[in-house]
């Protein structure tokens, strides 16, 4: 969704400010001087009114992160080795936790952290389940309902040119729930199938590697490899995070932070 990502507005003033806001707040968590540095850049409030092409712009902000970043702060880590959080949070269809690598070399012992992290949590995870689909299979299946009835279709290709976020919406969805293509004839009724069928399947995939969000287009637009070695930091690590979970279950949420940083931290 960032490959068409650009400031927009009114006039050359007010998009210098934006471009200004924007490289000051990536300047000060490069240049910060903290060991662990917990950043959710998007957390905020959205007053934009529903229109044709963005039917739902509460859902297009990180909601609840704040939260979960304000509980990671206690205990607070010693900081053996630099490194970067960047958390979201997501209402896609998915896993309750979402690492991205950012498709960092550095990275690639993610794999493992993420394996453990599944194995060490399941238990505080499992229970959560059943709430977890009463929340995002309706929340899932209104936004595909809302597609199909005023863009007459659920067709990725023909998505894209109403909405290139509704496409990739349909796309990684079609992808994590094993879809065979072409998913050019999808239904609401088979789709509603989808849904419902997908947690049935063992194992249960509570937290993923680049299951939705890998940042790796993002931290192409930040050049971040080049900036987190000028910033001697060691490892940036993105977190899309469920609003269930980061809403609900804040404390859990920073468990699974804390736990990923000691992996991160416990690297040769």
């Amino acid at each position: 969704m960032t490959a068409n990502l650009a400031f927009a507005a009114s006039t050359e003033e007010a998009y210098r400010a934006k471009r200004q806001v924007y490289q000051d707040f990536y300047s000060y968590l490069f240049n910060s001087d903290a060991r662990i540095i917990l950043a959710s850049p998007h957390s905020g409030e959205v007053r934009r009114p529903p229109d044709r092409y963005h039917p739902f712009p509460q859902s297009e902000i990180d909601g609840w992160t704040a939260r979960v970043m304000a509980r990671c702060q206690d205990p607070a880590h010693q900081g053996k080795k630099r490194v970067l959080i960047s958390l979201h949070s997501t209402d896609y269809f998915g896993a309750l936790l979402d690492i991205g690598d950012f498709g960092l070399p550095q990275n690639r012992a993610l794999t493992r952290i993420v394996e453990q992290l599944q194995e060490d949590f399941s238990t505080s995870l499992s229970p959560l389940l059943p709430h977890y689909r009463d929340y995002i299979i309706p929340y899932t299946r209104g936004r595909l309902e809302w597609f199909a009835e005023n863009w007459g279709t659920l067709d990725p290709k023909l998505l894209a040119a109403k909405s290139t976020a509704a496409r990739f919406e349909v796309m990684s969805l079609m992808k994590i729930t094993g879809q065979p293509e072409p998913w050019d004839r999808i239904e609401l009724a088979e789709m509603d199938q989808v849904l419902n069928n997908y947690w049935d399947r063992p194992p249960q995939q509570f937290i993923a590697l680049n299951g939705i969000f890998s940042g790796r287009k993002t931290a192409q637009l930040l050049n971040l490899s080049t900036k987190l070695e000028q910033a001697g930091i060691d490892y940036a690590v993105q977190v899309e995070c469920s609003r269930f979970l980061a809403r609900y279950y804040p404390d859990l949420a920073a468990r699974l932070i804390h736990a990923l940083i000691d992996g991160l931290e416990a690297l040769a």
